[in-house]
C-alpha cells in the first residue's frame, strides 16, 4: 500500500531532517525497506546499523527454539548456567507460552532485522529467533515443559550471550572448504545435490550440477533433493534451466 506507506514515513524523514537526526533518517528508511516482501530489497547502514542491531540484539535467555511442522516450539539449545538452564530449562523442553500469551501467536508482531523475507517460512523462522533477541536486563515468562516433565513457568533474565543466537542461524555448522557443487546418494535412494556457492567458479559449478542431474537420471533415483541450505546467493547461473524447459526471464538490479 504505496499511500498508507509514504503517509507514515515521508513525517519521520522531514522531522529527522528538521532536527538534522541520522538516527530517525536510517530508521525510516530501514522500515521503508522492511514494508517490502522480497529478501533482495535491502538498506546498509554501515557502522550505525550495525551498531544499533548490535545493542538491540545484544541480550538472551540462554535457549533457543525451532517450530515444528505440528506447530510446537522446541527448545534445540540451552546455554550452560545461561538463564533458562538456572530455571531448569533442558534441550527438547516444548515452549507454549511467552509472557502469558501462546508463542506461536507471539511471534507474529516480531520483526526481524534479518527483514525483508520473500518466503512465509523465511519470516516465521527467523521471528522464532529474534523473539530470543532483547535488551541485556530485559525480563519475560516463559512458560515450559521439559521431556517428560509437567509445565513450569519461570521469569528469565536476558544476559549478554550470542551462543544461542547463533546455534540457530543459518549457517550454523556449515562445512568448511566444499566443492561449490557437490552431490551423494541418500540411504533411502534418493539423490542429494548440494549447491553451497554461487560466487566460486561457475562453470564448475554448472558442469557438476549438471553431471550430478545425468548421474542421477542414469541411476533411476526416486527423486532428487537440491540441498541450498548453506548457499547465500550470487551470479543468477540458469540452473534452474536445467529442471524447466520454459523460457526464465533473469532478474534486473539496480542501485542507489
Amino acid at each position: 500500500d504505496w499511500d498508507a506507506l509514504y503517509a507514515e514515513l515521508k513525517p519521520r524523514v522531514q522531522q529527522a531532517e528538521q532536527n538534522k537526526d541520522a538516527t530517525a533518517y536510517y530508521l525510516a528508511l530501514r522500515d521503508y525497506t522492511w514494508a517490502f516482501k522480497d529478501g533482495h530489497v535491502g538498506l546498509d547502514g554501515g557502522d550505525m546499523g550495525y551498531n544499533m542491531f548490535i545493542e538491540a540484539t545484544r541480550g538472551g535467555y540462554g535457549f533457543a527454539m525451532r517450530e515444528m511442522d505440528d506447530g510446537r516450539f522446541i527448545v534445540v539449545f540451552v546455554l550452560d548456567n545461561g538463564p533458562a538452564a538456572r530455571a531448569g530449562m533442558t534441550v527438547g523442553a516444548e515452549v507454549t507460552e511467552f509472557n502469558g500469551e501462546p508463542v506461536g501467536q507471539a511471534l507474529e508482531v516480531v520483526k526481524p532485522w534479518s527483514m525483508p523475507h520473500s518466503t512465509d517460512w523465511s519470516l516465521r523462522y527467523q521471528q522464532a529467533r529474534y523473539l530470543l533477541r532483547v535488551e541485556s536486563d530485559t525480563e519475560a515468562a516463559f512458560t515450559f515443559i521439559n521431556p517428560a516433565g509437567q509445565p513450569q513457568t519461570a521469569t528469565l533474565k536476558a544476559v549478554a550471550e550470542r551462543d544461542s543466537f547463533n546455534a540457530t542461524s543459518v549457517y550454523a555448522n556449515a562445512p568448511e572448504d566444499l566443492l561449490p557443487v557437490t552431490y551423494e546418494y541418500l540411504d533411502s535412494g534418493v539423490g542429494c545435490i548440494r549447491v553451497s556457492s554461487n560466487y566460486d567458479d561457475l562453470g564448475l559449478i554448472i558442469k557438476l550440477f549438471e553431471r550430478a542431474l545425468k548421474t542421477f537420471e542414469a541411476a533411476e533415483v526416486p527423486g532428487i533433493i537440491i540441498d541450498m541450505r548453506y548457499n547465500s546467493g550470487g551470479a543468477p547461473l540458469g540452473l534452474a534451466g536445467f529442471l524447466y524447459d520454459g523460457e526464465i526471464p533473469m532478474g534486473q538490479l539496480e542501485y542507489y
